[in-house]
Protein backbone atom coordinates (compact mmCIF):
# COMPACT_ATOMS: atom_id res chain seq x y z
CA UNK A 1 0.00 0.00 0.00
CA UNK A 2 1.26 3.29 -0.93
CA UNK A 3 1.72 5.98 1.77
CA UNK A 4 -1.00 8.39 1.99
CA UNK A 5 0.65 11.56 0.81
CA UNK A 6 -0.67 14.77 2.59
CA UNK A 7 -1.09 17.98 -0.61
CA UNK A 8 -1.48 20.65 2.04
CA UNK A 9 1.04 23.38 2.47
CA UNK A 10 -1.04 25.11 4.95
CA UNK A 11 0.96 23.97 8.13
CA UNK A 12 2.51 27.50 8.08
CA UNK A 13 -0.32 29.78 7.25
CA UNK A 14 -3.72 29.86 8.63
CA UNK A 15 -6.58 29.02 5.96
CA UNK A 16 -8.53 32.61 5.56
CA UNK A 17 -11.48 30.92 4.01
CA UNK A 18 -14.11 29.38 5.83
CA UNK A 19 -14.65 25.75 5.49
CA UNK A 20 -18.08 26.33 3.39
CA UNK A 21 -16.43 29.01 0.97
CA UNK A 22 -15.83 28.81 -2.40
CA UNK A 23 -11.78 29.19 -2.42
CA UNK A 24 -11.63 26.65 1.24
CA UNK A 25 -10.41 23.91 -0.56
CA UNK A 26 -7.85 25.24 -2.70
CA UNK A 27 -6.30 26.88 0.05
CA UNK A 28 -6.10 23.09 1.85
CA UNK A 29 -4.93 21.53 -0.66
CA UNK A 30 -2.25 24.11 -2.28
CA UNK A 31 -1.32 26.41 0.35
CA UNK A 32 -2.94 29.63 1.73
CA UNK A 33 -1.05 32.96 1.30
CA UNK A 34 2.07 33.81 3.38
CA UNK A 35 0.36 37.20 4.29
CA UNK A 36 -2.90 38.63 4.89
CA UNK A 37 -3.67 41.99 4.29
CA UNK A 38 -5.87 44.30 5.95
CA UNK A 39 -9.51 43.97 3.80
CA UNK A 40 -11.59 40.81 5.32
CA UNK A 41 -11.98 37.81 3.33
CA UNK A 42 -15.32 37.15 2.42
CA UNK A 43 -17.18 33.91 1.24
CA UNK A 44 -17.51 34.86 -1.86
CA UNK A 45 -15.60 34.20 -5.11
CA UNK A 46 -14.74 37.48 -4.73
CA UNK A 47 -12.92 37.21 -1.60
CA UNK A 48 -10.99 41.00 -1.30
CA UNK A 49 -13.22 42.90 -3.17
CA UNK A 50 -11.42 46.10 -2.41
CA UNK A 51 -8.47 44.93 -3.33
CA UNK A 52 -9.27 42.69 -6.24
CA UNK A 53 -11.11 45.30 -8.27
CA UNK A 54 -8.74 47.85 -7.43
CA UNK A 55 -6.68 45.82 -10.15
CA UNK A 56 -8.73 47.66 -13.21
CA UNK A 57 -6.43 50.51 -12.83
CA UNK A 58 -3.63 48.40 -14.22
CA UNK A 59 -5.81 46.77 -16.59
CA UNK A 60 -6.99 49.97 -18.28
CA UNK A 61 -3.46 51.34 -18.06
CA UNK A 62 -2.11 48.17 -20.21
CA UNK A 63 -4.95 48.42 -22.62
CA UNK A 64 -4.39 52.25 -23.59
CA UNK A 65 -0.39 51.24 -23.83
CA UNK A 66 -1.28 48.31 -25.99
CA UNK A 67 -3.23 49.94 -28.25
CA UNK A 68 -0.94 53.41 -28.31
CA UNK A 69 1.88 51.15 -29.14
CA UNK A 70 0.01 48.96 -31.89
CA UNK A 71 2.21 49.95 -34.80
CA UNK A 72 5.08 50.74 -32.88
CA UNK A 73 8.53 49.02 -34.64
CA UNK A 74 10.20 47.75 -31.32
CA UNK A 75 8.49 44.14 -30.02
CA UNK A 76 9.86 45.50 -26.48
CA UNK A 77 8.18 48.15 -26.12
CA UNK A 78 4.91 46.71 -26.89
CA UNK A 79 5.68 43.43 -24.67
CA UNK A 80 5.98 45.95 -21.64
CA UNK A 81 2.20 46.87 -21.40
CA UNK A 82 1.08 43.41 -22.50
CA UNK A 83 3.28 42.61 -18.94
CA UNK A 84 1.48 45.09 -16.84
CA UNK A 85 -1.94 43.54 -18.21
CA UNK A 86 -0.68 39.83 -16.94
CA UNK A 87 -0.04 41.74 -13.78
CA UNK A 88 -3.31 43.39 -13.31
CA UNK A 89 -4.80 39.80 -14.28
CA UNK A 90 -2.52 37.96 -12.10
CA UNK A 91 -3.06 40.12 -9.46
CA UNK A 92 -7.60 40.23 -9.54
CA UNK A 93 -7.39 36.61 -9.70
CA UNK A 94 -4.69 36.47 -6.70
CA UNK A 95 -6.91 38.86 -4.52
CA UNK A 96 -10.54 36.87 -5.44
CA UNK A 97 -9.02 33.85 -4.80
CA UNK A 98 -6.62 34.25 -2.08
CA UNK A 99 -4.46 30.91 -1.60
CA UNK A 100 -1.11 30.03 -2.65
CA UNK A 101 -1.10 29.24 -5.82
CA UNK A 102 -2.62 32.44 -7.17
CA UNK A 103 -0.39 34.20 -5.01
CA UNK A 104 2.53 32.78 -6.93
CA UNK A 105 0.77 33.83 -10.11
CA UNK A 106 1.07 37.49 -8.38
CA UNK A 107 4.84 37.54 -8.31
CA UNK A 108 4.85 36.11 -12.15
CA UNK A 109 3.52 39.10 -13.32
CA UNK A 110 5.47 41.29 -11.35
CA UNK A 111 8.98 39.80 -12.31
CA UNK A 112 7.82 39.49 -15.83
CA UNK A 113 7.05 43.35 -15.94
CA UNK A 114 10.19 44.46 -13.34
CA UNK A 115 13.02 42.10 -14.80
CA UNK A 116 11.34 43.37 -18.62
CA UNK A 117 12.04 47.15 -17.64
CA UNK A 118 15.57 45.68 -15.73
CA UNK A 119 16.48 43.96 -19.09
CA UNK A 120 16.07 46.94 -20.84
CA UNK A 121 18.56 48.74 -19.18
CA UNK A 122 20.82 45.88 -18.98
CA UNK A 123 20.71 46.16 -22.69
CA UNK A 124 21.59 49.82 -22.71
CA UNK A 125 24.40 49.34 -20.64
CA UNK A 126 25.84 46.59 -22.51
CA UNK A 127 25.47 44.19 -20.07
CA UNK A 128 23.34 41.45 -22.52
CA UNK A 129 22.73 41.70 -25.80
CA UNK A 130 19.29 42.68 -27.26
CA UNK A 131 18.06 39.42 -28.66
CA UNK A 132 18.52 37.84 -25.09
CA UNK A 133 16.45 40.31 -23.63
CA UNK A 134 13.34 37.74 -23.11
CA UNK A 135 15.44 34.76 -22.29
CA UNK A 136 16.89 36.98 -19.75
CA UNK A 137 13.48 37.75 -18.41
CA UNK A 138 11.67 34.83 -19.04
CA UNK A 139 14.81 32.43 -16.99
CA UNK A 140 14.85 35.32 -14.22
CA UNK A 141 10.98 34.77 -13.60
CA UNK A 142 11.60 30.86 -13.64
CA UNK A 143 14.64 31.21 -11.28
CA UNK A 144 12.75 34.02 -8.55
CA UNK A 145 9.54 31.63 -8.89
CA UNK A 146 11.57 28.70 -7.48
CA UNK A 147 13.43 30.81 -4.91
CA UNK A 148 9.62 32.31 -3.82
CA UNK A 149 8.94 28.63 -2.92
CA UNK A 150 11.87 28.07 -1.50
CA UNK A 151 10.75 30.79 1.04
CA UNK A 152 7.46 29.42 1.33
CA UNK A 153 8.10 26.19 2.27
CA UNK A 154 10.59 27.64 5.36
CA UNK A 155 8.43 29.93 6.27
CA UNK A 156 10.19 33.27 5.47
CA UNK A 157 8.92 36.87 3.62
CA UNK A 158 9.46 36.70 0.03
CA UNK A 159 7.90 39.96 -0.60
CA UNK A 160 11.17 41.53 -0.31
CA UNK A 161 12.05 40.13 -3.28
CA UNK A 162 9.77 42.99 -5.17
CA UNK A 163 11.69 45.80 -3.45
CA UNK A 164 14.97 44.35 -4.46
CA UNK A 165 14.31 44.42 -8.09
CA UNK A 166 12.60 47.71 -8.17
CA UNK A 167 15.64 49.08 -6.44
CA UNK A 168 17.90 46.84 -8.77
CA UNK A 169 15.77 48.64 -12.21
CA UNK A 170 16.29 52.01 -10.76
CA UNK A 171 20.20 51.56 -10.15
CA UNK A 172 20.94 50.60 -13.15
CA UNK A 173 18.93 53.83 -14.09
CA UNK A 174 21.52 55.79 -12.37
CA UNK A 175 24.22 54.33 -13.71
CA UNK A 176 23.00 55.36 -17.09
CA UNK A 177 22.51 59.07 -16.39
CA UNK A 178 26.31 59.06 -15.88
CA UNK A 179 26.63 57.60 -19.44
CA UNK A 180 25.96 58.69 -22.62
CA UNK A 181 23.31 56.62 -23.32
CA UNK A 182 21.03 57.84 -20.59
CA UNK A 183 17.66 59.18 -21.68
CA UNK A 184 16.69 62.44 -23.65
CA UNK A 185 14.61 63.27 -20.47
CA UNK A 186 14.21 61.81 -16.55
CA UNK A 187 11.67 63.52 -16.24
CA UNK A 188 9.18 60.86 -16.72
CA UNK A 189 11.47 58.36 -14.78
CA UNK A 190 11.57 60.30 -11.38
CA UNK A 191 7.82 61.14 -11.64
CA UNK A 192 7.81 57.38 -11.58
CA UNK A 193 9.52 56.73 -8.83
CA UNK A 194 8.29 58.98 -6.53
CA UNK A 195 5.15 57.36 -7.28
CA UNK A 196 6.33 54.27 -6.38
CA UNK A 197 7.63 55.70 -2.99
CA UNK A 198 4.06 57.13 -2.26
CA UNK A 199 2.33 53.91 -3.49
CA UNK A 200 4.21 51.32 -1.23
CA UNK A 201 3.73 53.78 1.62
CA UNK A 202 -0.11 52.82 1.22
CA UNK A 203 1.03 48.92 1.21
CA UNK A 204 3.25 49.38 4.32
CA UNK A 205 -0.10 51.47 6.02
CA UNK A 206 -1.94 48.33 5.19
CA UNK A 207 0.04 45.55 6.24
CA UNK A 208 1.16 46.92 9.17
CA UNK A 209 -2.26 47.90 10.49
CA UNK A 210 -1.37 51.57 10.30
CA UNK A 211 -4.92 52.12 9.19
CA UNK A 212 -7.12 48.96 8.73
CA UNK A 213 -10.44 48.58 8.60
CA UNK A 214 -11.30 45.34 7.56
CA UNK A 215 -14.72 45.69 6.66
CA UNK A 216 -14.21 48.41 4.07
CA UNK A 217 -14.51 46.45 0.86
CA UNK A 218 -14.69 50.04 -1.27
CA UNK A 219 -11.24 50.98 -0.30
CA UNK A 220 -8.17 49.69 1.29
CA UNK A 221 -4.68 50.79 1.45
CA UNK A 222 -3.32 47.83 -0.42
CA UNK A 223 -6.13 48.96 -3.11
CA UNK A 224 -4.47 52.09 -2.74
CA UNK A 225 -1.18 50.80 -4.04
CA UNK A 226 -2.65 49.35 -6.72
CA UNK A 227 -3.87 52.38 -8.36
CA UNK A 228 -0.73 54.26 -7.39
CA UNK A 229 1.28 51.75 -9.09
CA UNK A 230 -0.69 51.58 -12.37
CA UNK A 231 0.09 55.60 -12.50
CA UNK A 232 3.68 55.36 -12.12
CA UNK A 233 3.71 52.44 -15.29
CA UNK A 234 2.38 55.75 -17.32
CA UNK A 235 5.33 57.91 -16.10
CA UNK A 236 7.58 54.43 -16.31
CA UNK A 237 6.44 53.55 -20.12
CA UNK A 238 6.62 57.02 -21.52
CA UNK A 239 10.35 57.30 -19.87
CA UNK A 240 10.91 53.80 -22.09
CA UNK A 241 9.11 54.76 -25.15
CA UNK A 242 11.22 58.12 -26.02
CA UNK A 243 14.49 55.84 -25.64
CA UNK A 244 12.97 53.59 -28.34
CA UNK A 245 11.79 56.75 -30.46
CA UNK A 246 14.78 58.04 -30.37
CA UNK A 247 18.06 55.76 -30.12
CA UNK A 248 16.77 52.38 -29.24
CA UNK A 249 18.12 50.31 -26.58
CA UNK A 250 21.47 48.62 -27.94
CA UNK A 251 24.43 50.67 -26.86
CA UNK A 252 25.94 53.14 -29.30
CA UNK A 253 29.08 50.54 -30.23
CA UNK A 254 26.96 47.47 -30.21
CA UNK A 255 27.51 45.02 -33.09
CA UNK A 256 24.68 42.99 -32.02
Amino acid sequence: MLPEVNLSMSSFYPNPHAPSCPWYQAAETFGAPNLKWCEETLCTWISEPANAWSNIAYILVALYFIYRYRNHNSRILKALPVMNLLMGLFSFAYHASNFYISQIFDFVGMYLEILLLIAINFTRLGWIVEKNLIKFTLSGTLILTLFLHLLYLNDLNFQFLILVLALLMIGSEIILMRTPLRAPKMKHFFAGVGLSVFAISFSIIDHKRIYCDPTNHFIQGHALWHIAAAIMFIFLFKHYEQIFNEKGIAPPDSSS
